[in-house]
């Protein structure tokens, strides 16, 4: 896309699995266009390489800003943050042995919540090539894994009802 500052990519196992990914709706929905990162030695070299003919790329499956929000969006997000901070707290204590923190989404559109990776950890496709390769266990050291970030849709029914459900409970 011709004014698309940014090279978002996600990588995954195969094209066909990345294709499916809750994590491209927003960008799909505004028209902008994803690599798919499908090759090993993707996840290996752009860990290397940030920027691409002035374009800084940007792993949509990390929690990043993607910048495709504007200041009205922006705002509202804000608001929206403030509504659900019972809920995200809620979740974020109920599953803090496996995710860093919850946070409403800015990348999903229709599936109610998403994992991301942390901005400077492995990404899910990267523990998964580890295991793979040179481990041959089922279970990662635990520095070679981390925590995830949980996302919530806030426009998701599944989610207003646990909104609902943990205001009432108070």
């Amino acid at each position: 896309k011709e004014e698309q500052d940014k090279i978002f990519f996600l990588s995954g196992e195969s094209r066909s699995i990345v294709s499916k990914s809750p994590l491209l709706e927003k960008l799909k929905s505004r028209g902008y266009e994803v690599l798919y990162f499908v090759d090993p030695i993707d996840e290996y070299w752009v860990q290397h390489v940030r920027n691409f003919d002035d374009h800084q790329l940007v792993n949509i499956g990390k929690d990043s800003n993607l910048g495709i929000d504007d200041e009205e969006d922006q705002e509202e997000n804000e608001q929206t943050a403030e509504d659900f901070a019972d809920l995200t707290s809620f979740l974020k204590d109920i599953l803090s042995d496996k995710i860093t923190k919850c946070v409403i989404s800015s990348r999903l559109t229709t599936t109610p919540s998403a994992l991301i990776a942390s901005s400077y950890g492995y990404s899910a496709n990267m523990e998964r090539i580890m295991k793979a390769q040179a481990l041959r266990e089922n279970a990662l050291p635990s520095f070679m894994t981390s925590k995830k970030t949980l996302e919530i849709n806030p426009e998701h029914s599944i989610i207003l009802g646990l909104k609902s459900k943990i205001e009432s409970e108070g």
